[in-house]
């Protein structure tokens, strides 16, 4: 992977952050968009070897897409796009504004960024395009219903992103990330979250399923047996499942 270039959206914080490190220790030339979370300067915040982090809020548009755009052109293109954006809060009273931001941010704000990205590997002919999901995408949560149907859209969209390259017979290989419950801020406190992963754990994963250019990946892997099990839920048993 020496030489290679990635951009990660959203390699501010978690586990976008946590995944820049891992590779730029595999010998990409790494650069981050995200909310100013960290400071610009590569010495003060950044994990070693990361080159550069550029603030963008992607939900700003179409400023943001011509910006994230110009960003690839600088680098000289890119090899490896990571889209790892979103919000959550629970969100039982349907705050209306809280629903409108999470949307904002994981259907229009996500979305936007995988039109530059694919758009780019579309002219060139090839790369790598990896979105973050959730195995919310799977079964709802009564109390997140945007963030729940926000990584339902993620799901759909990057499926047919992957089916165009197909279609078009280009080598573009189109990576959906599924974590479950991983140690981060956006993980809110209590209630049942099963099998916790260290964000430090979940990033190395994503690094292996991006090795093997793998279509989906469940962070930890016992989620593809969980998502499994969890359809085979009678529809009364998901109804009370808190």
């Amino acid at each position: 992977m020496t030489g290679q270039k990635a951009l990660i959206v959203g390699g501010t914080s978690g586990i976008g952050l946590a995944l820049a490190g891992l590779l730029a220790q595999d010998g990409f030339h790494v650069e981050t968009v995200g909310l100013p979370a960290l400071p610009t300067s590569a010495s003060s915040g950044l994990p070693h070897g990361v080159r550069a982090v550029h603030h963008l809020d992607m939900t700003r548009q179409p400023e943001a897409l011509t910006a994230l755009d110009g960003i690839i052109r600088r680098m000289g293109g890119v090899d490896l796009f990571v889209i790892s954006l979103g919000i959550m809060h629970f969100n039982e009273e349907l705050d209306w504004e809280w629903e409108r931001r999470t949307i904002e941010v994981n259907v229009a704000g996500f979305a936007a960024a995988a039109n530059v990205g694919m758009r780019f590997f579309l002219e060139r002919g090839r790369g790598h395009l990896v979105g973050i999901s959730s195995i919310a995408a799977l079964f709802g949560h009564r109390a997140a219903p945007a963030y729940s149907a926000s990584k339902a859209f993620i799901t759909n969209y990057l499926a047919c992103l992957r089916q165009n390259a197909g279609y078009l017979g280009l080598p573009i290989t189109v990576t959906e990330i599924r974590p479950g419950f991983v140690d981060t801020p956006l993980l809110p406190p209590g209630g049942w979250r099963p099998w916790v992963v260290p964000v430090d754990e979940a990033a190395r994963q994503i690094r292996r399923a991006i090795r093997d250019k793998r279509e989906r990946a469940y962070i930890t892997r016992r989620w593809r047996l969980g998502a499994w099990a969890v359809r085979l839920l009678p529809r009364f048993l998901l109804n009370r499942l808190r």
